[in-house]
């Protein structure tokens, strides 16, 4: 099955929304339907290798915004704008009361598969999951 593209696909805000919500860059939509428990993996991965944003799908700053899980890891495996942050906290009941913490972070900060972000140069084909660097 192929994610239907546009509007959705475009890069940038505002989001567009589907049942009243914002659709994140990384959320799949079907025919118009957004399939609010995937997340595009090449999307995803996109986001690891270019350090876009998950929610819009910019370019990021040099520091950007994750929340962190207990072991240091990254909830979603990507980062945010901090305007983008602010709109997914609003809106998605997942992340509504964590209580995770949230880090302004630069991809020196950021382990993807145990090596550190801003030194890898060719991303490769698979998201990898992503901790703190200590």
């Amino acid at each position: 099955m192929e994610a239907v593209s546009a509007p959705w696909s475009e890069p940038g805000l505002p989001r567009r929304r589907i049942e009243g919500l914002p659709v994140p860059w990384i959320t799949p939509v079907w025919w118009g339907a957004a399939d609010w428990k995937c997340v595009d993996t090449d999307r995803l991965r996109r986001c690891q290798a270019e350090w876009l944003c998950q929610v819009c799908g910019d370019p990021l700053p040099e520091r950007a915004w994750v929340i962190v899980e207990a072991g240091d890891w990254v909830l979603g495996d990507a980062a945010m704008h901090e305007t983008c942050l602010r709109i997914a906290r609003r809106w998605c009941p997942h992340l509504d009361g964590l209580g995770c913490p949230l880090v302004q972070v630069g991809r020196a900060g950021i382990l993807a598969g145990g090596r550190r972000l801003s030194e890898i140069a060719d991303y490769g084909a698979e998201e990898l999951r992503w901790t703190l660097a200590s």
